[in-house]
């Protein structure tokens, strides 16, 4: 009998990288990303989208009109959204496009976003950089936790 361990290497190897757990989960009004070492891209069209588990790359189109990243190490792109929520560690976030709300807890997070309204941070040393304010003003931002930092990028 070969350990569990072992059959799961073996696996990965043949895959040449890790093997992808968990499961894309769609519905009339949300889609669900969840397990580890996903990759995913997919249309959004006004649904919620909920990322959960560990180390997924996903690239979300068509605007969602909610999205939700709870874990560690993702890479995500979004087309904009009017709420992005995060909880975790170590996540990259690229918004091309506008985010309204913006609320951040964790640590090490880093988010990109073109246009951004107002930011909420707790934790430990994320950073968000932005490159347009509403109305051509900073994003209203609430920094709490250390070494957190909202800059214009």
């Amino acid at each position: 009998m070969v350990p569990i361990i072992g059959l799961l290497a073996t696996a990965a190897l043949a895959h040449g990288g890790p093997v992808q757990s968990g499961q894309l989960t769609e519905t009339s009004d949300t889609i669900v990303v969840s397990g580890n070492d996903r990759t995913e891209s997919f249309e959004a069209r006004g649904r919620v989208v909920l990322i959960q588990g560990n180390g997924s790359r996903v690239t979300i189109r068509g605007g969602a009109k909610r999205v939700e990243i709870n874990g560690n190490d993702h890479v995500v792109t979004i087309d904009g959204t009017p709420t992005l929520t995060m909880g975790g560690n170590s996540n990259r976030v690229t918004a091309r496009g506008a985010v309204a709300g913006l609320k951040i807890n964790g640590a090490d997070n880093r988010v990109q976003v073109d246009h951004l309204t107002r930011v909420s941070i707790g934790g430990v040393g994320n950073v968000v950089r932005w490159k347009k304010g509403p109305n051509g003003h900073r994003p209203r931002a609430s920094v709490q936790g250390v070494d957190n930092r909202v800059a214009r990028n």
